[in-house]
């Protein structure tokens, strides 16, 4: 037995969640009934200034192949801070080699053995182990995990619906309420371009007004209206026109998703009604 104990390294270490781990390696030349260790007493010696106390578990133990079993917690003072460098503890165990219980009543003991012979102490062992860390978090380990995904996952929407252009699926649609004609348009660019009578890129026969048309991803967090078209009457063409939406009247700017309507009023007799089609 005091060759296993031989064979056996302990050592222990802080985890960056505030647990204390005892952590064992087993010698492939340690006999194969010993299943592992179990820790029947830990104290705490000494300890980092900001380390208010650590609270052991009960009973910890480890499998042969396991090789590693929470000891306990620590808790710091300064219970506000995110991130707490280099602390450390300095713990007192007491442990043992685990043997397997035996299944029948007349199946050998090995403890009951070792206590016949008065040496039923040799299955234990003492440590003195200091366990630290370079970085250990001061939070819920989990609800810092939530934080930081969210905060990832938000950024990475934040860069993909707002900041990269994206080309607005299908086409502007252009409908001439009188006569029933509709033309469909490519939008020409990702980002802005103009509407109306042949100076723009996208002439509308018999338009006298200017539209500035400006394509904007959604915010972060809108998911399904990634992009939208906005329509700005330009002020130098667009004396005397109006530009409407949701039967709002003398609006400037219009927003055109999938499913909404922007008219264009050019006179008493002209309209011209501008949407997304998927056609």
């Amino acid at each position: 037995m005091a060759k296993a104990f031989e064979r056996l390294q302990v050592s222990s270490k802080l985890s960056i969640s505030k647990k204390v781990e005892l952590h064992a390696k087993f010698d492939k030349n340690i006999p194969a009934f010993i299943k592992g260790l179990r820790v029947d007493t830990a104290i705490l010696i000494d300890q980092a200034p900001e380390i208010t106390q650590v609270t052991f578990s009960s009973n910890p133990k480890m499998g042969r192949f396991r090789k590693s079993c929470k000891l306990g917690e620590i808790e710091f003072t300064e219970k506000g801070e995110l991130f707490h460098e280099n602390p450390y503890v300095t713990l007192g165990l007491i442990y043992h080699l685990d043997t397997p219980e035996p299944k029948k009543s007349n199946d050998p003991n090995f403890i009951q053995d070792l206590e016949k012979l008065d040496i039923a102490d040799a299955i234990y062992s003492e440590a003195e182990l200091e366990a630290k860390a370079p970085l250990v978090i001061g939070w819920n380990f989990w609800l810092f995990c939530i934080l930081a995904v969210s905060i990832l996952l938000y950024s990475l929407l934040f860069i993909w619906n707002t900041l990269i252009p994206h080309q607005m699926s299908g086409k502007l649609a252009v409908k001439n309420p009188l006569n029933g004609n509709t033309q469909y348009h490519f939008l020409p660019s990702k980002r802005s371009f103009t509407i109306g009578n042949s100076t723009c890129n996208l002439v509308i026969p018999g338009a006298t007004f200017r539209l500035k048309a400006t394509c904007r991803n959604g915010s972060p967090l809108n998911l399904l209206w990634k992009r939208r078209l906005v329509l700005t009457l330009d002020p130098k063409t667009g004396s005397g026109m109006q530009l409407t939406q949701d039967s709002k009247r003398n609006l400037k700017k219009a927003s055109i998703r999938s499913g909404k309507e922007a008219t264009i009023i050019q006179n008493m007799n002209t309209s011209y009604i501008l949407f997304i089609s998927k056609k």
